[in-house]
């Protein structure tokens, strides 16, 4: 059980990891609706890593492995958060119409600009 639970955490925080790259394409090439399904999607993958997260801890585990994944998550989740604002900066400098500036954007820029806090950290050793 202990292998399988590990073998699990892994997985989902490469799914998550996998979500981050495809959120960085669609950042880079401004793809607002592809944004926003990625965002989707990691939602529910971060939500299964933060479950498996409290059961890997609670099992008093500990993994370098691990550790490393999280730290490279969290780096590309940094990274992400950056080069978005500096998109959502660009097209609110572009000339105000109203009607280009979707409740899309609104959901996009609160998801990313809404709390600086993260919920997947590293344990404290």
């Amino acid at each position: 059980m202990k292998e399988s639970l590990l073998s699990r955490f892994i997985e989902s925080l490469e799914l998550f990891e996998d979500l981050l790259h495809a959120e960085t394409q669609a950042v880079a090439v401004k793809q607002l609706d592809t944004i926003e399904t990625v965002l989707e999607k990691k939602e529910i993958a971060l939500t299964q890593v933060l479950e498996l997260k409290d059961q890997f801890d609670s099992a008093g585990e500990k993994s370098v492995e691990v550790d490393e994944l999280v730290q490279r998550v969290l780096t590309l989740q940094e990274r992400n958060t950056f080069s978005f604002k500096k998109l959502f900066s660009k097209i609110n400098s572009e000339p105000d119409d109203s009607s280009k500036k979707s409740s899309k954007e609104k959901r996009l820029r609160d998801a990313y600009l809404g709390s600086n806090e993260s919920r997947l950290r590293l344990p404290e050793r």
